[in-house]
């Protein structure tokens, strides 16, 4: 009689990054199961493969005959791929999140008119600014942002100084000319 080995397929592996696989075919008699690698560069050890370097590899898995079972195999390929490209993408991915969450909170401060603040405080923090404008906090985290917030805080205050300078100068001359 024949046995039948039925194996859910093997993802791809990520080199670097995924532990060791543990390999799961079963055969419908219960039989164990013994895997060999046929081609690529991985160790077998039971029922654990550490692939050790990038392609393919083909392992075996053979339900051995007994009584009156045949032997059953069946073969499967694993692709392993470098897995330091998808550590660098899901940074990348975080580091993207990040920068969309600084840029809606630029967007927010954006739609701020100057005229509209009423109170502003500011707090530059080792990786990120925290801002609040009016009691609405906002955090900028991303450095180039950080540095942008800074450049626009100071021409802020330097404007709102130079208004203020203007409107007492103003204020100084309408005075005067009552004096006379």
């Amino acid at each position: 009689m024949e046995q039948i080995i039925t194996w859910p397929e093997i993802p791809e592996y990520k080199l670097g990054v995924n532990e060791p696989l543990v390999l799961s075919a079963k055969a419908d008699t219960g039989r164990r199961i013994v895997y060999s690698v046929l081609s690529g560069d991985a160790t077998l050890s039971g029922i654990e493969l550490t692939p050790l370097s990038v392609g393919d590899i083909t392992i075996r898995a053979t339900a051995p005959a007994h009584d009156e079972y045949t032997e059953a195999t069946m073969d499967q390929v694993v692709s392993v791929v470098d897995g330091s490209w998808y550590e660098r993408a899901e940074e990348i991915a975080r580091i993207r999140r990040r920068l969309d969450a600084d840029i809606s909170q630029l967007n927010e401060l954006a739609k701020i008119s100057v005229r509209d603040i009423q109170s502003i405080k500011f707090e530059i923090l080792t990786n990120s600014a925290l801002v609040e404008i009016n009691g609405e906090r906002y955090e900028i985290s991303h450095k180039r942002f950080v540095q942008l917030f800074i450049n626009g805080a100071t021409l802020f205050w330097e404007s709102q100084i130079a208004s203020e300078v203007n409107r007492l100068s103003d204020l100084i001359g309408i005075l005067k000319s009552k004096e006379v």
